[in-house]
């Protein structure tokens, strides 16, 4: 057990974090969803600014200063930009193109308005799609590409592999043996990309460039008698469902896990074992129209992205802010949702401070159904310690980490526009009357999520615990609060940065949400 004044040294040090000076705060770079680099941010006039060498970077592209006529030179694709220092335009051949403001020299880095790398015509020179967000001091590139990297989830009685795209979809499929292989004639793919899961149906999803389009490979972990390919709109989606031969001896061992979590008895919660086989779960059928098919049990769906403005939660050792990757996976996961045809809540969208109890009061106000809050660990005094942990609130925590955990996270930093006393008694009052109702929803669906992760991710499963975390106090509804990886753990820092374990943990919680739902009535 942590001593007293190791305790008091732990909430000192991440004090010390939320309260990092201005001049530390950097910009993010990204590419195609990867977090590439943070690099330095500097604000004259009102006007954000990047360097220029570090965005060539971004963009395999080359840079050349010339001191004599203070002008640099940025070519990528054998094509040139000219900025001038001091000037607020930028020569492409002929063309002369006005920046928000001047291009600076400082510190041997020229400097270039950030605005001018998210302009149409700089984002036809790199073949990207590029924004710049000034509330994250973000500029994310997504390469321009019709067919993107396939979302999985997986049930009892199949498993179902999607495909989004830009424009309307050709396809020809045929099954050889174990594999499914889709012919996607004039589609184009950032690059080749295969993902492996443990799941009773598919071993491994390929999606490759072809001489003439791209091929969708599907390898399957057992003989399969039926699969469905079909196609949707808005978005363009081709959709494949594989059934699961062995259906009903999965949904029953489902069923006696979903009986083991409802005894009163049981000891909550039920702690996993990461180096075991998760069991397979059953979700409700494929739907071709979401919004009419959503059961009415569960309709509304807050997603909460931890912390936010001047609290930036934990620090990776390479810069990246918690509250970074929070509100990224916090999007894709809303997106996500509403595909599945749910109405979804975010508590905050963009890189803003909401207190711990605002977000419990805004998901009672909007009546919804279910509370997801989305965070990254941390464990200053470990190292090495790493993996996934899922959370539901309970008064006692399951050890001493997630008490420590749970006392981070309910830190808040000092600043006017928090909300009362008298509300915040209020919400201690509504979580003394929640609590007992909700623990056994609550607990099944941190279940629900965490056996998905098993299946999908490849990080180690710390297992389903409980905590006191504030965010959940007083609210009416089940809630979890997600702890997705260590980011204070440099390989967990790298791979959150990573667009391809986003979108597996995003897929992992939408499964658990499926397979929470399909037993939902259960709980009644």
């Amino acid at each position: 057990m942590i001593s007293r004044p190791i305790k008091f040294l732990f909430a000192a040090i991440f004090f010390m974090v939320l309260a990092a000076p201005a001049w530390a705060i950097k910009a993010s770079l990204v590419y195609d969803g990867d977090v590439v680099s943070k690099v330095s941010h500097n604000e004259y006039k009102g006007v954000d600014y990047l360097p220029l060498k570090s965005v060539a970077n971004l963009f395999k592209a080359q840079t050349q200063w010339m001191p004599v006529a203070e002008k640099a030179v940025f070519q990528c694709r054998n094509r040139k930009i000219i900025f001038l220092n001091g000037k607020k335009t930028a020569e492409i051949g002929s063309d002369k193109i006005e920046m928000d403001g001047p291009a600076r020299y400082t510190d041997g880095t020229l400097y270039v308005p950030a605005s001018f790398f998210a302009a149409e015509t700089f984002a036809r020179l790199v073949d990207c799609k590029v924004e710049w967000n000034s509330d994250t001091l973000t500029l994310s590139a997504q390469r321009n590409v019709s067919l993107y990297a396939p979302r999985i989830t997986s049930k009892a009685a199949s498993t179902r592999v999607v495909f989004e795209s830009t424009e309307p979809i050709e396809y020809e499929d045929k099954l050889k043996g174990r594999i499914i292989t889709i012919d996607v004639p004039k589609a184009t793919i950032a690059q080749d990309e295969t993902i492996r899961i443990k799941d009773p149906v598919v071993s491994e999803v390929s999606l490759v460039k072809a001489h003439k389009g791209a091929v969708l490979k599907i390898d399957l972990a057992q003989s399969v008698t039926h699969y469905t390919a079909s196609l949707s709109e808005n978005p363009y989606r081709l959709t494949v469902n594989i059934r699961n031969p062995k259906a009903p001896e999965a949904a029953e061992e489902e069923q006696k896990l979903v009986q083991a979590i409802l005894e009163p008895e049981a000891p909550l919660p039920v702690p996993a074992v990461k180096s075991e086989k998760p069991k397979n779960h059953k979700e409700k059928k494929p739907k071709k129209e979401p919004v009419k098919t959503v059961s009415a049990g569960i309709r509304k769906i807050v997603v909460d992205a931890g912390h936010g403005g001047e609290d930036t939660g934990a620090i990776g050792k390479d810069g990246t802010k918690e509250k970074d990757i929070n509100l990224m996976v916090a999007l894709e996961l809303a997106r996500e949702l509403r595909l599945e045809g749910h109405d979804v809540f975010m508590t905050r969208k963009s890189d803003v401070f909401i207190s711990l109890s605002d977000r419990s009061l805004m998901a009672n106000q909007e009546g919804a159904d279910l509370f997801i809050s989305v965070h990254c660990n941390a464990a200053p005094f470990k190292r090495k310690e790493g993996g996934f942990e899922i959370y539901f609130l309970s008064e006692d925590a399951s050890d001493q980490h997630a008490e420590d955990i749970a006392r981070f996270e309910n830190m808040e930093p000092e600043r006017s526009g928090l909300k009362s006393d008298s509300n915040r008694r209020a919400t201690e009052v509504l979580f003394s009357m929640a609590r007992t109702e909700f623990i056994n929803e609550s607990s099944l669906l941190c279940h629900m999520v965490s056996h998905a992760v098993n299946q999908r991710v490849p990080i180690d499963n710390r297992g389903v615990k409980q905590a006191d975390f504030h965010v959940l106090h007083g609210v009416q509804m089940p809630s979890i609060l997600v702890e997705m990886a260590f980011i204070d753990h440099p390989p967990e820092e790298k791979k959150l940065r990573q667009r391809k374990f986003r979108s597996a943990m995003v897929d992992s919680i939408v499964t658990g949400v499926q397979n929470f739902e399909s037993k939902y009535s259960l709980l009644k």
